[in-house]
């Protein structure tokens, strides 16, 4: 059976990250894997940020993943373990107005590779989970905060390929469990990208829009159109209660002089019309 443990820890200050280790041998024994998560988007930018804020930021997210890595290194030594570190798109992509948090996650990704090489001789496998949308509680938090938190998180979800969709925090610890584990006993120095296709696949392609006109409903794109009325008519009747079937929408098309815009992705996730201009 699994044990639970907890050291309560500023990482942000080296003492603790020292302690946190000491606190974790002492209850085990040893550590067989260390995964180095802690961190926050703290919105440090160039415009808006200074040298006191920019290397506070630093401390907040990179500085106690190098810290815990070495003050773990001897007991990893001894088991053979695994590093696992979580980094952000943040560090390819970019975001804009968060400059340090991006140096402390293309820092993560570098030392990743670093540490890879350096601990071959023992052993020691270490590979990163690069993570782009995924809802947490702290994600959740801060979509309340915008003026219209449910339009801006699904306008979020329609960028993510891979159905349209929040990553799971389920799914990130389950790729850092496969990680940790025999299971990837050949694999160090990997950037694992567990966020739906969001970096590297194109999303222009994924979420090309098609618009049908009214006057295409009876023609050979209707039956095209009717296709993708079937995947979606259960979210277009939540937005609009009047259209049940598809002859409703033919009918509303026709009458109010409409033009029917969908987003085809492979899970229909919106559904929405415009009238001509």
């Amino acid at each position: 059976d699994g044990k639970a443990f907890q050291v309560r820890a500023e990482l942000s200050l080296p003492a603790e990250c020292e302690m946190a280790v000491i606190k974790v041998v002492e209850k085990f024994g040893r550590i067989d894997g260390l995964v180095n998560n802690a961190g926050v988007n703290d919105g440090v930018g160039l415009a808006n940020g200074n040298y006191e804020k920019f290397m506070a930021s630093l401390h907040r997210n990179l500085v106690h993943y190098y810290l815990m890595a070495h003050h773990s290194l001897p007991y990893l030594k001894e088991s053979k373990g695994s590093i696992v570190n979580i980094s952000s798109k943040t560090a390819e992509t970019g975001q804009g107005n968060t400059s340090a948090y991006a140096a402390a996650n293309g820092g993560r990704n570098a030392l990743t590779r670093e540490w890879a090489v350096e601990l071959l001789k023992y052993g020691i496998r270490v590979n990163a989970v690069v993570v782009a949308e995924c809802f947490t509680p702290l994600y959740e938090k801060w979509i309340e905060t915008l003026p219209n938190p449910q339009q801006k998180l699904k306008e979020i979800e329609l960028k993510i390929p891979l159905e349209n969709r929040m990553t799971t925090a389920e799914e990130i610890a389950n790729a850092v469990a496969f990680l940790l584990s025999s299971k990837s006993s050949h694999t160090t120095g990997q950037l694992v990208y567990v966020d739906g296709g969001y970096v590297h696949l194109d999303r222009a392609l994924a979420n090309a829009g098609w618009v049908f006109h009214a006057p295409f409903i009876n023609s050979n794109k209707g039956f095209e159109l009717y296709a993708v009325w079937e995947r979606t008519k259960n979210l277009a009747a939540e937005k609009y209660p009047a259209i049940k079937t598809f002859r409703d929408l033919d009918t509303m098309l026709a009458d109010e002089n409409i033009d029917l815009v969908i987003v085809n992705t492979p899970s229909i996730t919106h559904f929405d019309y415009a009238k001509k201009a």
